[in-house]
């Protein structure tokens, strides 16, 4: 093989590539500015641009422009970093418009230097309302690199660094592979996505992703901001294979508010995350469109919640729940069919489901095969948990093992079609466990029902619902602790508990009821107490919705079901105002009061008095 062009290209390897010699200004001292050398080579027509390993780094100021039928190379671990203040991409294809074809970028450590550029401009657009201003591709948003309108591209063997806001956006790509990619974010407060595709793409593998991100490690966003994406419309035809990583945010992100995302195929998920690992959603709930999405795919998956704390400051908050299972389906989808298949989880922190349809989401078809949970937590875990709409559910070999109380196989709060369930093993291992903390939990739980029932026999007992400390009211009237169902004490399956702090509540007697609540999809409640005739007194308040009609709670009291839903803010007259749901003379003949609560719960407090 013989070198096309002598004076400007060097034959190394298989490879013909210039000679940086001719190109004045690469010095890669880190402290010169080499991007008119760098630009110079990538603008010389060569099909190769190959950048030796440097003394030190390669520093630019501007962003560097590939040209269609080239490679640009570097070894796996030169660097390569964006000057202080440059406030712009590192790297782009050459024309967006009229589109590129041919583009390769291999190795190198790709160091935007996010915390030496503007503060990451994503998060005051979303907090402005600023979202849907008109996109300009020459506004600073903070991403490192960004493709546009190429046939046949290839990133591979490299290194992200500390972008400010996404690592690489990608968008309008047909036939394009993305591989062994290296994640070095820091710190959080800046770096957002990892792999971040928009509209229009077509064809592509993404493949052996590592490291954290502290927003999604692969973002599929048919219709993102307008603000900083062009480009709106279909997601086809995509594998994603191989992430792995430990206290990221998210592992895959699907979104879509009209544009279809379809045949995505999503394997071998490794790790632990905060938010979801897998998350199908419409996010720009402001816009009125729901989500479309079909033959959606994802087979062995082995993540779980991640421990560590996570500013809360990082992701954009998405609606609806969504920062909790760990594959949730969000509210406003429409899936056609979404097949799960070898979910393995082994949980110490979360009990949030393994997999949650949210409300008006909808699925034609669930598949779900081999779905195991192995629950470390103290509280119940349900593994499927339905508040929309399924067409056919199909479930196979679910099983699930807790040193407390597994949870449901299913918590149903929505519609199903047609049901289909074999071989479910739901197993509470409490026997498992030493003696000494089955006694612990024993003699905890059973002192708390202990002076439940004493305060029964003085006349009426009270339950503080998602607390676990003893509150005394104005009246000196003694609220219980909370806690789990266990044995033969009072106590909750299936709730979360949340705490609002210093809310002012709308109550001169008992505030602090109304400041803590049990909350979630399907609540239960278990009271063992002595047969015969009884008022239930329960309290609720709404302090989470602003509006009426955002919350309607089924009630059931043993065999007496609420012919209405409860809707705290409408029948309170407002927010933060205590509505007490009082049922008389309510029958127990088999010792055991059982308040069961579905559909949107949320509840402040339980009081018993005993009739006769």
């Amino acid at each position: 093989m013989k070198p096309t062009n002598e004076s400007t290209e060097v034959l190394q390897g298989n490879n013909v590539r210039p000679a940086l010699s001719n190109f004045p200004g690469i010095i890669g001292d880190g402290r010169h500015d080499d991007t008119a050398g760098i630009q110079a080579a990538l603008d010389s027509g060569a099909k190769t641009v190959y950048l030796p390993p440097p003394a030190e780094h390669y520093l630019i100021s501007k962003t560097l422009l590939i040209h269609s039928n080239q490679s640009l190379v570097m070894d796996r671990f030169s660097e390569i970093r964006l000057a202080a203040g440059s406030d712009c991409l590192m790297i782009a294809n050459a024309d967006h418009e009229t589109g590129n074809t041919n583009i390769s970028l291999t190795g190198g450590i790709w160091n935007m230097d996010g915390v030496n550029q503007s503060a990451n401009p994503v998060w005051g657009a979303y907090k402005a309302g600023k979202m849907n201003e008109p996109y300009d591709p020459a506004r600073y948003f903070g991403i490192l690199s960004r493709f546009v309108n190429v046939t046949h591209f290839a990133m591979s063997s490299l290194t992200l660094r500390n972008p400010v806001c996404f690592g690489a956006q990608l968008a309008r790509l047909h036939y394009f592979t993305i591989e062994n990619i290296t994640f070095d974010y820091s710190p959080p407060e800046n770096c957002m996505d990892g792999i971040h595709l928009d509209g229009g793409c077509r064809f592509g593998r993404i493949s052996n992703l590592q490291g954290a991100t502290y927003d999604d490690m692969v973002a599929l966003n048919a219709d993102d901001a307008v603000c900083f994406s062009g480009c709106h419309g279909p997601i086809e035809d995509i594998e994603i294979n191989g992430l792995f990583a430990e206290n990221c945010a998210r592992a895959v992100r699907l979104l879509s508010t009209g544009s279809p995302v379809r045949r995505i195929h999503i394997s071998n998920i490794f790790g632990t995350y905060h938010h979801n690992v897998v998350l199908i959603s419409r996010f720009f709930h402001e816009r009125n469109t729901r989500g479309i999405f079909d033959q959606i795919s994802i087979d062995n998956m082995n993540a779980s919640k991640a421990v560590t704390d996570y500013p809360k400051h990082i992701s954009l908050p998405d609606s609806d729940g969504s920062h909790s299972a760990c594959i949730y389906v969000e509210n406003g989808v429409d899936v056609g069919s979404l097949s799960l298949r070898d979910i393995h989880r082994d949980e110490q922190d979360s009990s949030a489901p393994c997999v949650h349809v949210g409300r008006n989401a909808s699925i034609g078809s669930l598949a779900v095969q081999n779905l195991t949970c192995i629950n470390r937590t103290e509280k119940p875990i349900d593994m499927i948990v339905n508040d929309g709409k399924i067409g056919r559910l199909t479930v196979r070999d679910v099983s699930a093992k807790s040193n407390h109380c597994c949870g449901r196989m299913m918590n149903n709060g929505g519609v199903i079609g047609e049901e289909q369930v074999d071989n479910i093993s739901l197993q509470d291992a409490i026997e498992g466990l030493p003696a000494a903390v089955v006694e612990k939990c024993r003699a905890m739980t059973g002192a708390n029902h202990q002076l439940f029932l004493d305060d029964l026999a003085k006349g009426s007992a009270r339950i503080n619902c998602g607390s676990a400390n003893v509150y005394t009211d104005t009246k000196g009237n003694r609220w219980l602790p909370d806690q789990e169902h266990f044995d033969a004490a009072y106590g909750s399956l299936g709730a979360f508990w949340a705490d609002r702090c210093d809310i002012a509540i709308h109550d001169a007697v008992a505030p602090g009821v109304y400041r803590t609540e049990a909350w979630g999809t399907h609540v239960i409640y278990k009271i063992p107490l002595p047969n015969g005739t009884y008022r239930v007194r329960l309290h609720f308040a709404e302090t989470f919705n602003q509006a009426p009609g955002a919350r309607l709670i089924s009630v059931q009291i043993n065999e007496r079901i609420l012919p209405q839903a409860i809707d705290p803010f409408a029948l309170s007259g407002g927010f933060a105002t205590p509505y007490v749901l009082d049922v008389n003379d309510l029958v127990v003949e088999s010792e055991l009061l059982h308040v069961d609560l579905t559909c949107g719960v949320e509840i402040n407090g339980i009081e018993l008095q005993r009739i006769t």
